[in-house]
């Protein structure tokens, strides 16, 4: 099975949507409605200990694409822990690189994070050290939790890469490693009530 979970959420007073590709080979019932909560626990918690405090997350959206079962959504209610900021920047963001065993662009994607605030973090566009050490490590944990589906915390759903197109596990290229990337990232940002 392979699903579409979007993550939503807010920052600095704009929308964040983030759109990901999961899949498993033939699910159980209970593993596919326990996909939304794993989704908080092991990639927002993943992400909440690096962001700032305005990062706030609200909804996971799980969709089956091979309509087997119906799509669902999983409330949260979660927020970064680095404390409040006055220098918020909304549309600043860390990339995230996802690489598979397959070639070319097709095997590759990444996945942007908003939350982090424009003090000190970067110079010149890129991660300061200290910064890029903790992307380095939010990496390694996504990683942990989310390739090669062995983390028993996941039950064993992994990330994939896919194109829209895409419905079945089979035709989606499982994550081999996530990086963090070096470069300072932007992100397109919405206004609270467009575009959802």
């Amino acid at each position: 099975m392979l699903c579409r979970v979007t993550i939503y959420g807010t920052y600095g007073g704009q929308g964040h949507i983030n759109v990901l590709n999961i899949g498993k080979d033939a699910p159980s019932l209970l593993d596919y409605f326990s996909l939304g909560q794993n989704v908080e626990d092991f990639w927002i918690g993943t992400h909440k200990g690096n962001v700032q405090q305005q990062m706030q997350w609200n909804r996971v959206h799980v969709e089956d694409l091979s309509h087997t079962y119906d799509a669902y959504d999983h409330p949260v209610s979660q927020n970064g822990v680095l404390g409040s900021t006055q220098l918020y920047c909304p549309f600043l963001c860390a990339v995230f690189k996802f690489h598979t065993h397959t070639p070319g662009r097709h095997g590759r994607g990444r996945s942007s994070q908003g939350g982090y605030d424009g003090a000190n973090v970067f110079n010149g566009g890129l991660w300061a050290i200290g910064t890029k050490n903790r992307l380095d490590d939010v990496a390694t944990g996504l990683a942990g939790y989310w390739v090669g589906g062995i983390d028993v915390n996941t039950h064993g759903w992994m990330l994939c890469v896919a194109s829209r197109s895409v419905t079945t596990f089979d035709e989606a290229h499982p994550v081999t490693s996530i990086t963090a990337s070096s470069k300072v990232g932007t992100i397109n940002t919405r206004k609270i009530g467009r575009g959802f």
